[in-house]
């Protein structure tokens, strides 16, 4: 078992011995989430006001392109302050610099953006095309993920628009995550994408808490590898 792995481990017995007073009792996370792991909250930053085209560009390719493994696995993605827009303007992909990963030198898709259906924010794609190249905002504030998507099937570059930080969340089975400020789904994604724990501990990670031995379970070991088990003390290695 790796060592990360059983940093986690450690880490899970202290919140058991914590939240669990009767032996063999369900571990949920109670009221906080975000307890439960250990995370602490953070402010979100001051909004940066853009008010040309170019000072978008200049953010947008000053921040770190992270990468994304569209299996269960920690995001290295980098998210920006909130930005703030008046008026409009209108940004082409074409027009962003983008870096190029040695992965990504043959068979990736065209970038583009991406994003949730947000009030000032417009995407625009070519007729025929696969995703969106334009970018129009519009009296807004929003936030941006470069992110490189490393997939078998269709991977490459994209621009995530988001929202502005959140302070609650619309869907019931999901809970805020205080560091990122955006909402996830409790269990296995809030366990890997907001607290960074390895995916062999948090497969075993449910809606409610840590799920019960004997349930099956499998975790991505790398991008088109995937390790079926069962739960065994809240970690996926059990034969």
């Amino acid at each position: 078992m790796k060592k990360g792995i059983l940093a986690v481990l450690v880490a899970t017995l202290v919140v058991v011995s914590a939240c669990s007073t009767d032996e063999g009792a369900p571990i949920l996370y109670g009221e906080n989430v975000a307890a439960f792991y250990g995370i602490d909250a953070q402010t979100c930053p001051a909004p940066l006001t853009v008010e040309t085209t170019e000072e978008l560009r200049s953010l947008l390719e000053g921040m770190v392109w992270g990468e994304e493994n569209v299996a269960l696995l920690p995001s290295q993605a980098s998210i920006s302050t909130e930005v703030t827009v008046s008026g409009r303007l209108e940004l082409s992909i074409t027009e962003l610099t983008i870096p190029t990963l040695q992965s990504c030198e043959v068979g990736c898709r065209e970038p583009r953006f991406e994003g949730e259906d947000l009030a000032g924010v417009s995407f625009i794609t070519e007729p025929g095309g696969e995703g969106a190249t334009t970018l129009v905002l519009e009296n807004t504030t929003v936030r941006f993920q470069p992110v490189f998507v490393r997939s078998m099937a269709n991977p490459g570059y994209s621009v995530r628009v988001l929202g502005p930080c959140s302070e609650s969340c619309a869907e019931p089975t999901q809970s805020l995550c205080p560091t990122d400020h955006l909402c996830y789904e409790r269990g296995a994604e809030y366990c890997v994408r907001c607290a960074k724990w390895e995916p062999q501990v948090c497969v075993c990670h449910g809606l409610e808490g840590i799920l019960e031995d004997g349930v099956s379970c499998r975790f991505a070991t790398s991008i088109d590898t995937w390790a079926a088990q069962a739960c065994s003390a809240g970690v996926c290695d059990g034969q």
